[in-house]
């Protein structure tokens, strides 16, 4: 299995360690960040982990870390990353 990344979770990522930072701490940051990668390797050990999250604009399957959301798709071999969203956000207006 592969993991990929797509730009906007890459946004996503940096957003939420740059908000992180200027609200708490940058170890705090760091803490926040490491928990989303254990999550993602979490998902490439056990990629059905997540519960399915149907919308119109494509099939998802969702896993919670912490107060975040990631998004992600399972094609073949390969586990997508397509959004990180905190909970408290419309989840279906930011969604691809």
């Amino acid at each position: 299995m592969k993991l990929f990344i797509t730009p906007q979770a890459i946004n996503d990522l940096e957003d939420i360690f740059e908000y992180t930072v200027q609200n708490w701490s940058i170890t705090q940051a760091e803490i926040y960040q490491d928990l989303l990668f254990e999550s993602m390797n979490t998902i490439l050990k056990l990629p059905k982990i997540g519960g399915k999250y149907i919308y119109k604009k494509g099939n998802f399957r969702k896993l919670k870390s912490n107060k975040h959301i990631l998004f992600y798709k399972i094609k073949g071999e390969e586990c997508i990353i397509v959004r990180i969203l905190h909970g408290s956000m419309d989840l279906n207006s930011h969604l691809i």
